[in-house]
């Protein structure tokens, strides 16, 4: 219980709070639909609309982790961060939460006291519950219902006359209560006479006696107040309340409507009272009255908070056993056989032998030895012995001339251990603390989960005792101290003396003053996790993170929760988030390749187009080019043999010109005056009007 770390928490439960609260997630909730409509607005259109955040939850399921695990409202933050100040300066883990754990285990009750000082600073001190605390007859564990709690505690002289904030003590009484307890209590011998002098001195030395401790009584008593009020209405119907002392009665004759209002509220009275003297110092009415929140807040709840926080489990009919009362039977009997044990070993006398002088005898005589003493001593030294079964006269010996004595004692002290071990066991049955828990004697040959199983059973018997200490008393403790720094900011200076714990631009930020003063707490204890839990986690995480389960950013988002149930939560969640982010990315990868080859397939199908088009074209290019120069060809023989019949006809019309030549000659002048055709022969060779170009 002492090795377990403690962190007080605070959730804001209060409407207001609780509205804040929900608007938070349903801001995620929007947030998260808003996202998802754009991005189907964005796939739709093609282009970018907005960037989003990836820190921000993305589903129902991150915002509900978010919530639980990141989300604190600044009320919230601002006092755990102030109630671990307080308790940082009252020394609460160095010298207040030991003790009354040890208190509650030793003597199942256990106390702390909390107030404000006259600077009006928040203070708490241990109580040492069963020797120094006195309360009226209770059977509530949490002892709710006493009519009276008194402490007895040592204060020195000078810190009572600080208490003792209105004079009302003369300086003849402390030299009385000095007086009385001089010699007391480490306190110096008395040596300044026996009647004060106004003085203030006594055979020319000035009085000294300020750091006198006294033992006094520190008292709270809680009593019913009745407060008395009368209503009247006005003249526009409404109502105004005056408060009025105590046995006050409605009028008889009155000319407006009164009505009386009376209303029990819890009060309490305290003081300090040094014992066997008449010096009561501060008493009356606790100033700072502790009341718990109302749901609304308007009204003042009648019931107070107690300034003793005090707890004792098990309380039964006014009486409990604590731990240690459980198990003293066998505690007492371990010890007196401890006793006994060492009684016995005190009276053990030393391992001896029983020498036969008679049987030496002959010994002496073979060895030539006169003083039996040296066989004896030969014996003890080297563990040899001489001896004759026969004597010298051949008749038999009475046996061994030295033998050894057997020690009873040994015998007795394994009883005493078989009965201490047997005690223990039946601890161990008592108490439920085995020893898997204690770990004295583990098994060396059991099994991991059959060591766990017993050591969650002796954390069963020990359960009660434990949660004790947590909800019995650091828990309220946390609510007395939330109310106290309430009040202190309320009434006592303002948020502004914690400007150092929370920071100077986080109080100009929020409304504190209306925020915290108004704000309902649910206090809620967490264990932090020792050592063995965290590096068990970082094991956990380590073979997460090589199996690459997780991504290492979320290694060290994990690392900053600090309960360990929380942690394990998130890990698993941020497993599953990155083996669905992996799957998506697989697919959006196998999506790439798919429409990668898709393009690839549809480049080469564009490609073999292409290639077939080029060879059709170029097919159909030599097929024109073939056609063409056939044409070519044919027109160049068809010119050539038009050519050719030109030039038969030619020479034909040449010799047909000659013979009619021939013919006109030989018949006289018929044809003189008529063109020839010979007369032109370079026309008639040129004939390519008729020729086809």
């Amino acid at each position: 219980m002492i090795n377990q770390d403690h962190k007080i928490q605070f959730n804001a439960i209060d409407s207001y709070s609780k509205k804040k609260t929900t608007a938070a997630r349903d801001k995620f909730y929007g947030e998260i639909v808003r996202n998802r409509d754009i991005q189907e607005m964005e796939e739709a259109s093609g282009m970018v609309l907005e960037k989003r955040s990836t820190l921000q939850p993305q589903s129902k399921e991150e915002v509900d982790i978010h919530m639980d695990l990141d989300y604190k409202q600044a009320v919230e933050i601002a006092f755990e961060d102030i109630v671990d100040f307080e308790l940082e300066n009252n020394d609460w883990e160095k010298k207040v939460k030991a003790r009354v754990i040890r208190d509650i285990v030793e003597n199942n009750k256990g106390a702390v006291r909390l107030y404000f000082n006259k600077n009006n600073e928040v203070k708490m001190r241990y109580c040492d519950a069963p020797v120094s605390l006195y309360t009226s007859y209770t059977n509530e564990p949490d002892y709710s219902d006493t009519e009276y709690e008194a402490e007895l505690v040592m204060l020195s002289i000078r810190d009572l006359k600080e208490r003792d904030v209105h004079n009302k003590i003369t300086e003849k009484q402390w030299f009385d209560l000095a007086k009385s307890n001089g010699g007391k209590y480490d306190n110096r011998k008395w040596s300044f006479g026996s009647t004060y002098d106004v003085s203030n001195t006594y055979d020319n030395q000035e009085y000294s006696y300020d750091d006198y401790r006294i033992e006094v009584l520190d008292f709270i008593f809680y009593t019913n107040d009745r407060i008395t009020r009368a209503s009247k209405k006005d003249k526009h119907g409404g109502k105004h309340f005056t408060k009025k002392p105590y046995g006050y009665k409605k009028p008889q004759r009155s000319t407006k409507e009164i009505d009386v209002v009376e209303k029990e509220i819890e009060m309490s009275y305290e003081g300090i009272w040094a014992v066997n003297s008449d010096v009561l110092i501060g008493y009356g009415r606790s100033k700072n009255i502790l009341r718990p929140q109302t749901d609304n807040n308007k009204s003042i709840s009648p019931k107070l908070l107690r300034r003793y926080v005090i707890f004792e489990p098990n309380l039964r009919n006014g009486t409990s056993k604590s731990y240690v009362d459980v198990i003293k039977p066998s505690l007492d009997t371990i010890q007196l056989l401890v006793l006994r044990k060492r009684h016995i070993i005190a009276e053990m006398t030393p391992s001896g032998i029983a020498v036969d002088i008679n049987g030496l005898t002959d010994v002496m005589t073979a060895l030539s030895i006169d003083d039996p003493l040296e066989i004896v001593k030969m014996y003890k030294q080297k563990g040899v012995l001489y001896f004759s079964r026969t004597d010298v006269n051949g008749d038999p010996a009475n046996g061994l001339p030295v033998q050894e004595l057997n020690n009873p004692f040994e015998q007795k002290l394994v009883a005493i251990d078989n009965a201490i071990i047997n005690e223990i066991e039946l601890i161990r049955g008592d108490s439920g603390v085995n020893d898997a828990r204690d770990g004295s004697s583990p098994d060396k040959d059991a099994l991991v989960g059959i060591e766990k199983m017993r050591l969650l059973a002796s954390n069963n018997t020990t359960r009660e005792m434990y949660k004790g200490f947590l909800d019995g008393i650091f828990a309220p403790m946390g609510a007395v101290l939330a109310r106290m720094i309430q009040y202190k900011i309320q009434y006592g200076g303002g948020i502004s003396a914690y400007d150092n714990i929370i920071g100077e631009l986080a109080v100009k930020e929020l409304e504190f003053n209306k925020d915290m003063t108004m704000a309902q707490l649910g206090v809620k204890i967490e264990a932090l996790p020792t050592d063995e839990q965290i590096q068990s986690l970082l094991d956990l995480l380590n073979i997460s993170l090589q199996q690459k389960e997780i991504r290492p950013e979320d290694v060290f988002e994990i690392k900053r929760v600090m309960n360990i149930k929380k942690a394990e939560r998130l890990l698993i969640y941020r497993r599953k988030k990155y083996s669905e982010e992996q799957m998506a990315e697989m697919a959006q990868r196998e999506e790439i390749t798919a429409k990668r080859e898709e393009a690839a397939a549809m480049a080469s199908a564009e490609a073999q187009k292409v290639k077939d088009q080029s060879a059709a074209e170029a097919k159909i290019q030599e097929l024109q080019a073939e056609k063409n120069f056939n044409k070519e060809f044919n027109d160049h023989e068809t010119n050539n043999k038009i050519k050719l019949i030109d030039r038969e006809n030619y020479w034909k019309e040449k010799m047909l010109e000659k013979q009619l030549e021939a013919t006109e000659g030989d018949a006289g002048n018929l044809g003189v005056d008529k063109p020839r055709i010979m007369s032109n022969p370079g026309g008639a060779i040129q004939r390519t009007d008729n020729i086809n170009p």
